[in-house]
C-alpha cells in the first residue's frame, strides 16, 4: 500500500512537470483570456457603470421634462356631426345649444345642466375636464366632448414659429 501511495505521487510529479512545460511552450503563443469569477470590478468600471445609468435616466426623463403646455383644453360641442363650437375650459361661461340645450363651463370642468329631451340622461352625466370625457344628448344629437384648444394659452408661440 505504501509503494502505491509513492508511485501516486509520482504521477501527480509528472502531470505537474508536463503541465509546467506546456505552459512555457504557450507562454511564447497570444491565447484568448478567460475571464474567471474572481475577475474584480475596477473603479473605472463603476464610473462607466454609473455614468451609464445617469444618461439612461437622462433620456427617459428629457421628454417629460422638455414637454411644454402649448394648448390647454377646451370643450367641443357638436351638433349633428358638425362643429357647433369650441370654448376654452379656463373660463367659465353657460352656452346655450340651439334653444334645445344648455351647458355649463365651471371651475375647467363642464356639464350640461338643462335639455328639453325627455329622459334627461345628459344632466345625469358626470361633469367633464381636463382628463377627458364625453356627455352625449341623443335625442337633441348634441355631444360634448375635451379636447385640446387649437390656439396655444396666453398667445405663446408653438413649436413651430420659434
Amino acid at each position: 500500500m505504501h509503494t502505491d501511495v509513492r508511485q501516486g505521487i509520482r504521477k501527480l510529479k509528472t502531470f505537474r512537470q508536463k503541465e509546467k512545460k506546456e505552459k512555457k511552450k504557450l507562454s511564447g503563443k497570444t491565447s484568448p483570456k478567460v475571464i474567471s469569477s474572481e475577475t474584480q470590478i475596477r473603479p473605472a468600471d463603476l464610473i462607466l457603470i454609473g455614468a451609464l445609468a445617469l444618461l439612461s435616466l437622462l433620456l427617459l426623463t428629457l421628454p417629460v421634462l422638455s414637454r411644454t403646455k402649448l394648448r390647454s383644453p377646451a370643450l367641443l360641442i357638436r351638433v349633428d356631426g358638425k362643429e357647433y363650437g369650441t370654448y376654452p375650459l379656463s373660463l367659465d361661461r353657460t352656452i346655450e345649444i340651439n334653444d334645445t340645450n344648455v351647458c355649463e363651463i365651471k371651475d375647467g370642468k363642464a356639464k350640461m345642466t338643462s335639455a328639453n329631451c325627455p329622459d334627461k340622461i345628459c344632466m345625469q352625466e358626470n361633469a367633464i375636464g381636463e382628463s377627458g370625457g364625453t356627455i352625449v344628448c341623443l335625442p337633441n344629437r348634441i355631444v360634448l366632448s375635451v379636447v385640446n384648444s387649437e390656439e396655444p394659452e396666453g398667445g405663446e408661440l408653438d413649436g413651430v414659429a420659434r
